[in-house]
Formats: C-alpha cells, sequence, structure tokens
C-alpha cells in the first residue's frame, strides 16, 4: 500500500499538485488499471479548472462517483402479491369426467409450451395424410409405456392414438426415454414407418428455455428459505431455532425482508395445538418481514397434491398482519421475483421410480417436465380443475421443503432452493445438516447459508 500511495503522490507532485489525505486514500482503493485510468483524468481535470489541490470531492466530482447509501430494509415496503394457490375447497370426488377434464387441461397447458417452439402436425393429420417414410412431428401424451428391446410409447393427443418407438441403439434418446412416464407431455420427432408408427429420432419435454434469466432489484433485500420445521418431534431443535429468532430480531431485520417457510410447520397433524407454539415463534419476527407458510405431509391439511391451506387451530396466524397461509405449492411474487413454494409431498417415490439419485435431480426434472407431477399415480394426487401443478409460468426462484437438505442450484436461469430441516438426520454419514437457513439477496441471487445450531 505505502508504495502505491508513493507513486500517486510522485505523479500528482511532478504534475505541480498536492493532493489531500482523503483523496489519496481513495485512489489508493483503486487495482492499477483503475488508477492509471482516474489520475489522467482527474490531472486533465486539474489543468482545465484551476485546480492545486485535489480533494476528494473534486474526484469523486471528475470519476461521477456516488457514496453507496445503506438502505434500511426495515423501512422498504413489502411488495407481495400471490399469483396462485390451491383453495381450501379441494373435491375429494373422482369421476371419470373430473379424470378426463383434468388430464385434458394438463395437456392443453403442457402443449401451448411446446407450440411455441415447435411446429407439428396432429395424430389424425399423420394417420390420414401421412406416408411411409416420411418426417412427422406430433405433440402428444404419453398413455401407456412398454420397454422390452425397445421403448414404446402409446402416445395420444385431441384427435387419435398413435405408436412410438424408441430403439435401444439410439442410446441417448433410449436412457432419456426410460425416465419417461405416463401421462407426461412430450414432442416427438420421427419417421412414419407403419400406418400408426412412429420411429423416433428426438424427443422433447416442455422444458424452460436457456434463455431465462431472472432480474434482480436494484437494492439489497433478503429472503431467508425455511421448511420442515417439525414442531413437536421429540427433536426439535428449539433452543436453535430461538437463536435463529434472536437473529432476525437484531442483525436480520436489517437484511430479511421476506420470510419463505415450504411446509411440515408441525410433526403430526394430529397435534394440532403446535400451531400454538409456532404462533408463539411467529410473534417474535420483526412486523417488518413479510412471512409466507405453505403446508407439508406432515401438516394438518389433506396429504395429498394440490394440497390446500391449513385451516385447523391456525386462526390466530393467519390474523397476523405479515403472514400469509397459503397452499402446497404456491406461486408468489416478491418485488416482482416470482417465486414457486413446493414441499415434494411424496416426491421421493417418483426418484425411486425413474432412477434419480438427488433431489437435486429432481428438481431439475419436475422444471423439464414442466409439471410437479408428471406422471398420475406417482404423487399422491387429486385430479382437479384448472391443474394447478402445472409449471405454467417460469419461476425465477424455486422452494423445495421435504428433503431435509440444503442446497442451492440452477436450471436454465431458475434458481433452486432447497431448505433443510429443525430437527436431526437418523440416516448413518449423513450430510444433512439441521438448522442452516439459506439466505439470497434478491439484487444479485447470491446465496449464504447460515447455521444456528446451538
Amino acid at each position: 500500500m505505502q508504495e502505491k500511495f508513493k507513486k500517486i503522490v510522485q505523479q500528482i507532485v511532478e504534475e505541480g499538485y498536492q493532493i489531500s489525505p482523503e483523496a489519496l486514500e481513495y485512489l489508493s482503493s483503486l487495482n492499477d488499471v483503475q488508477l492509471n485510468v482516474c489520475l489522467d483524468r482527474i490531472l486533465s481535470a486539474a489543468k482545465r479548472e484551476g485546480v492545486f489541490v485535489i480533494t476528494l470531492p473534486f474526484v469523486k466530482e471528475v470519476l461521477k462517483v456516488e457514496e453507496k447509501k445503506k438502505i434500511d430494509v426495515e423501512k422498504i415496503p413489502a411488495r407481495l402479491e400471490i399469483v396462485s394457490s390451491p383453495s381450501t375447497q379441494i373435491e375429494l370426488r373422482i369421476t371419470s369426467d373430473i379424470l378426463v377434464s383434468y388430464f385434458r387441461e394438463k395437456y392443453r397447458k403442457l402443449k401451448r409450451i411446446l407450440e411455441v417452439r415447435h411446429t407439428y402436425q396432429n395424430i389424425k393429420e399423420v394417420i390420414e395424410r401421412g406416408r411411409i417414410g416420411e418426417d412427422v412431428k406430433i405433440i402428444g401424451m404419453i398413455l401407456e409405456k412398454r420397454e422390452n428391446d425397445d421403448i414404446k410409447f402409446v402416445v395420444e393427443d385431441e384427435t387419435g392414438i398413435l405408436n412410438i418407438r424408441i430403439p435401444r441403439q439410439n442410446s441417448h434418446l433410449f436412457e432419456e426415454a426410460k425416465r419417461y412416464l405416463p401421462d407426461q407431455v412430450i414432442y416427438i420427432e420421427g419417421k412414419l414407418v407403419e400406418k400408426q408408427l412412429i420411429e423416433v429420432k428426438s424427443l422433447d419435454l416442455p422444458d424452460i428455455l436457456p434463455a431465462h434469466k431472472p432480474k434482480g432489484t436494484k437494492t439489497d433485500i433478503c429472503v431467508a428459505f425455511m421448511s420442515d420445521l417439525h414442531i413437536g418431534h421429540p427433536n426439535f431443535q428449539a433452543e436453535s431455532f430461538e437463536g435463529f429468532l434472536d437473529w432476525l430480531k437484531n442483525d436480520g431485520r436489517k437484511k430479511i425482508k421476506y420470510l419463505l417457510i415450504a411446509g411440515d410447520l408441525i410433526n403430526n397433524p394430529k397435534e394440532e395445538e403446535n400451531y400454538d407454539v409456532l404462533y408463539n415463534y411467529l410473534k417474535k419476527v420483526p412486523t417488518s418481514i413479510e412471512v409466507v407458510i405453505i403446508p407439508g405431509d406432515a401438516d394438518a391439511t389433506l396429504p395429498i397434491l394440490p394440497q390446500p391451506p391449513i385451516t385447523r387451530n391456525i386462526e390466530k396466524i393467519t390474523k397476523m398482519d405479515n403472514v400469509k397461509v397459503l397452499g402446497n405449492p404456491a406461486l408468489v411474487k416478491i418485488h416482482n421475483i416470482s417465486v414457486l413454494l413446493f414441499h415434494g409431498l411424496g416426491t421421493e417415490k417418483l426418484m425411486e421410480k425413474i432412477n434419480l439419485k438427488t433431489p437435486i435431480d429432481l428438481a431439475k426434472f419436475l422444471l423439464k417436465s414442466r409439471h410437479l407431477c408428471p406422471g398420475y399415480g406417482t404423487i399422491p394426487l387429486i385430479p382437479h380443475s384448472g391443474d394447478l401443478l402445472t409449471i405454467s409460468n417460469i419461476p425465477d426462484i424455486f422452494h423445495l421443503g421435504h428433503f431435509h437438505l440444503v442446497f442451492h442450484d440452477q436450471y436454465n436461469g431458475v434458481h433452486i432452493i432447497s431448505s433443510g430441516a429443525w430437527i436431526p438426520s437418523n440416516e448413518k454419514n449423513s450430510n444433512k445438516l439441521p438448522c442452516q437457513v439459506p439466505i439470497m439477496n434478491l439484487k444479485n441471487f447470491e446465496v449464504k447459508i447460515l447455521t444456528f445450531v446451538k
């Protein structure tokens, strides 16, 4: 640093000027490339304006340097918009009409995503007008799947049914197709080898294009992500959770504007009294922080997707001005940044079925499929009007609970956040550390993971 001081002073004095200690301190903080450019500009301006002592205000005026103003996050108004959330009135009847309506809506929503980037024919056109050996393109829902030497799909659209064959020789495509499930909607490109049989050349899921780039906030506003409190569990880390709340009341309130909790608030749906414990915890959260809560499979609501909001013994929480109680999944916008909250109810069975190794792989598969239950029957689901499980709007942040594992990853511009648990893992050699909270800065999407183990 002393050598840089000497270099700056020497150049200033040689040109016949003096420099104030504050200006010298500021210029010495620049890297060498910045310093050389800045000194030239400053000396030219001093000569032009007849300045003999180079002061810090003069340097800043020349370089147009603005001091960073500290933003008081507590005084920034919350900007929270609820885009979608399941109703408390989930219809539990399953009739043929309800099933047909659900699958039709799912197909239409996912088809709209695919047809933006693909031209295609409907199945009726292919059957009636297609010639053997001709290349064809369709968008269909997988009706049946069989795997022998080849993988064969029966796919349908609103006009008819076709058979699809993925040959084992095409190893990359074959391995990809092994993960596809009945009821997924896919784009198929191939050759018509028989009147009602396509041999596949390429497949595409609705997916998210790499061009998706979330736009951050102009100021530093942070979000804390949490899930799987399991209040009432014998090993609930109450002291550590109190430590997190103490941090929120002190240093945290200067940074955190939102606290998003993705389910499993209590440990047993039959122990609703533990929502009173949660209420007492939430009262300790500064009112400047907006809290969003969704349920998980351990909460006192239906253990199916889409999950209605919690309604039992939670009245005091719903009356809190800074708390929103939503269903699972829920899509919200905070400062115009979209966040999809999802407690991954039953998704470990889906991982096992399609041989995914980690929750990161699962999150990416769901985003590629643009659906939170890609295959009917793989996750507890009730057919419902409107299909709330399709990811029609691309989220900027995908917040996942359920796995008691903390991680941050990205997929084609979507930030994937998994929040951990507040109970210890009983798995041997587990990397599932409890009492960790991912904190994301919405300005640059950087994530820090804070640990509150007592």
